[in-house]
């Protein structure tokens, strides 16, 4: 059985990285904030109950964090540069789903 997340401290307060239990794959870390362990690990437990905290308090379910509206959703937020671009195009490339090249800009 895998770990459903793995937690981390960054500047005294917990983040945590909850992870797809069928693919493997883990999310990006986003913040319990809490300083207290033993806190951090009831919010993250919550987030596991009743699903990630959005917008205007809404939840939505861990899972839909990796599916692909979750996916583009991580890639328009996240701070990319060409490198990381250029993995991506090559990961979909590897799957087969794309045909095309890509270079890194000059």
């Amino acid at each position: 059985m895998r770990r459903k997340f793995y937690m981390h401290r960054r500047g005294g307060v917990f983040y945590a990285c909850l992870v797809n239990q069928e693919t493997g794959l883990a999310m990006s870390a986003r913040s319990t904030g809490e300083r207290d362990r033993d806190a951090a690990l009831i919010v993250v437990s919550g987030w596991l109950r009743d699903g990630l905290p959005g917008k205007g308090g809404e939840r939505r379910k861990v899972e839909a964090a990796f599916d692909p509206d979750g996916i583009l959703r991580g890639i328009r937020k996240a701070e990319l540069d060409s490198g990381a671009a250029l993995e991506i195009v090559n990961a979909l490339k590897e799957r087969g789903l794309i045909d095309i090249g890509a270079v890194e800009p000059l």
